[in-house]
């Protein structure tokens, strides 16, 4: 049949039933991503028979994986100054204040409190910091945090602290774009996304604001640099555990009502705190992980009472993570240098949480009882006493973000063959890794469901499990006897699909309609995926790429498939090119694309979110679909102006097999 009689065939012959039943079970189209989510949150294995050393070996491999998803590598320890600057010095009795700043990143000053006891031993003192965890209006100068460093100050400790993460002095305005005015807002932090088109995320500054706290105690001559301890509630509680992971200095780690698992906040979706949720960290550890790198140190686990704090920070999430790091201790010989208390009174840092503090310094950092017993009254200072000031024009977390993607280079379009294969062996292996390409799986499986002809069209239903747990339905539409065909991978809702399909038939190929996880029948499962998506380092985009790239697999050894092309529109179109860009056996692709995430960056505001975070680091659309080059892809984008830089790329190739064409955003 020539292709006229085709196509005067298809029109109004294929069966609506094609395009609209179902493939899958139902059970299955519903709950595959439930499932796939809940066989990802198993907990990361500590073999029997593991030895000290292969934990020492495995400890230095999470650090440096840590670093990677955090965005520290490069600035980890930091080099710069500290510019750490006294003020002025409020004398009390007993002990003395100073007003002081520090550099945790380059031109953002810290606002902190030194506290300072008249009488420092010969051995020195030890030095603590003290911190608040979301305390917008006063942080360091609320009034638990004054009673707590006093009581310490009159302990003998020098305690530093400092305001929290867009807190009291680093408060600039309400949360997100401009929600809830101060004191309510942080104005950085829980709801600013846009530093996800960086490879650096809000953890990365929230380390770096204790790292540098402790290199001022560290440095100050009234403190013994091996003394030091690191608290916090909640959010500092969240520095607390990060800190002591990553810094071996820390001796003490006292981390108060924020101890919970990664799995808790994905399994139930919690915990959307932008700066408490690394991409990609659980592939790496989860909480549990995080407190046995501080082994064999002493570490204490303050949690609120049961039922009172389990929207995020359940007693039984703290005891599953306290007994994971418990384990490790043992390892050291340690085991009782770690401990789990669960608390009388809710979510805080109350007077009970406090003389448990000061119990575990006293014997751990003191060595010895001070003769101070319980928690002293303590008469806070007033709110503005305590403002230390700010340098004009110091920077906010939301300037940092704006600075770490300015910081991205564009890089130079290839020149010659050379400049291009060179960029495709640098780009190719970094895309898969951002884009959380899983490795080493077995090769996908295919299952016939349903076969049926109509019109001199032949349709096969598959059903394809593209990696354990994950089933996709794929429509195969083939000119009825015929031999070996183009096939043209058409990516999207299947019920959308009939006009491509027929194009497809008309043109003498064969199509291949792809339903991605989250697509059409297989349900996403919502903003749990996405919680585990983020976690996990594994985007949706990825996901969906991944999932082409597997029934491409299969059909490229099909003998009736002579080439694979790919076609992807409005939300797919990223996927389909990141499928072609990563497999150079797939013949051609058409895409239509968002803005570049220069664009979007530019654009979206503070709540900008990266489809998959970090990847502008790698390339951006322009870069990645130079992947492509020379073969065949078409392309519809907002702005062709960026796409300049594909072209010199297909031109340093010797191909003019790029089309670019103007469109509106998908």
């Amino acid at each position: 049949m020539n292709h006229l009689a085709i196509v005067l065939a298809l029109v109004g012959s294929l069966p609506d039933a094609w395009f609209n039943d179902p493939i899958l079970p139902p059970d299955v189209a519903k709950n595959a991503m439930r499932r796939w989510v809940d066989a990802q949150l198993v907990p990361l294995p500590l073999a029997e028979g593991t030895s000290i050393r292969d934990w020492e070996a495995r400890r230095a491999a999470i650090r440096e994986a840590l670093l990677d998803v955090i965005g520290l590598r490069g600035v980890w320890p930091p080099s710069w100054p500290l510019q750490a600057r006294v003020g002025e010095t409020l004398r009390r009795d007993g002990y003395t204040i100073e007003k002081l700043t520090y550099e945790s990143w380059p031109g953002m000053a810290v606002p902190a409190l030194l506290y300072v006891p008249d009488r420092i031993p010969p051995e020195k003192a030890p030095g603590v910091a003290s911190i608040s965890g979301h305390h917008y209006k006063a942080s360091k100068a609320a009034d638990f945090v004054q009673a707590r460093n006093v009581n310490l100050v009159r302990r003998g400790c020098v305690v530093l602290s400092y305001d929290y993460m867009n807190c009291f002095e680093r408060n600039t305005g309400g949360d997100g774009d401009g929600h809830d005015p101060v004191p309510h807002g942080g104005g950085n932090d829980h709801g600013i996304s846009d530093f996800s088109f960086s490879e650096r995320c809000p953890t990365a500054l929230e380390i770096l604001d204790a790292r540098r706290a402790l290199d001022v105690l560290a440095a100050r001559p009234e403190v013994d640099a091996d003394r030091l301890g690191f608290t916090g509630e909640s959010g500092g509680s969240n520095s607390t555990y990060w800190i002591t992971a990553l810094d071996d200095r820390v001796k003490l780690s006292v981390p108060v009502c924020s101890v919970s698992t990664f799995d808790y906040w994905i399994d139930n979706d919690r915990n959307w705190d932008w700066h408490q949720r690394p991409p990609g960290a659980r592939r790496v550890a989860d909480i549990g992980v995080l407190l046995a790198l501080h082994a064999p140190r002493p570490t204490l686990i303050v949690t609120s009472k049961r039922r009172t704090d389990d929207l995020e920070f359940p007693w039984e999430e703290a005891e599953r993570s306290y007994r994971w790091a418990k384990r490790v201790y043992e390892l050291h010989g340690a085991g009782d240098k770690i401990t789990h208390v669960e608390s009388p009174t809710r979510h805080g840092y109350q007077a009970d949480k406090r003389e448990e503090l000061y119990a575990w310094v006293e014997r751990e950092l003191l060595h010895a009882p001070s003769g101070v017993n319980g928690d002293l009254p303590v008469t806070p200072e007033p709110l503005e006493t305590l403002r230390v000031g700010l340098p004009a024009g110091n920077k906010t977390y939301h300037d940092v973000y704006r600075e770490w993607v300015a910081e991205i280079p564009v890089p130079h379009a290839p020149g010659t063959r050379e400049d291009a294969a060179a960029h495709a062996a640098k780009t190719r292996p970094a895309l898969a890794k951002k884009l959380g390409l899983p490795t080493g799986l077995k090769p996908p499986t295919i299952r016939a469901v349903r076969d049926a002809e109509a019109g001199g069209v032949r349709t096969t239903f598959h059903a394809i499990e593209t990696e354990p747990g994950i089933t996709i339905p794929v429509a195969e539409f083939r000119p009825a006897g015929a031999g070996p065909l183009p096939v043209v991978l058409i990516v999207g809702e299947r019920a959308q699909s009939r006009a491509e399909v027929e194009s497809a038939l008309a043109a003498g190929k064969a199509a291949l309609v792809v339903e991605p996880r989250g697509t059409g029948e297989v349900d996403w499962g919502g903003r749990r995926t996405d919680n585990a998506a983020w976690f996990l380092g594994r985007p949706r985009v990825g996901q969906e790429a991944f999932d082409v790239l597997r029934v491409a697999e299969l059909w490229r050894t099909r003998r009736d498939a002579a080439s694979i092309s790919l076609k992807g529109d409005g939300r797919w179109g990223k996927a389909v090119l990141f499928a072609a860009a990563l497999a150079p056996e797939i013949a051609a692709v058409a895409a239509s694309l968002p803005p570049t995430d220069r664009a979007q960056f530019e654009a979206g505001g503070r709540s900008a979110l990266a489809e998959a975070p970090g990847l502008l680091a790698v390339g951006d659309l322009p870069q990645i679909a130079s992947l492509v080059a020379p073969r065949p892809c078409a392309l519809r984008v907002p702005d062709v102006g960026p796409y300049d830089w594909t072209r010199a790329a297909y031109h340093a190739l010797g191909s003019e097999a790029l089309t670019v064409s103007a469109a509106k955003s998908p």
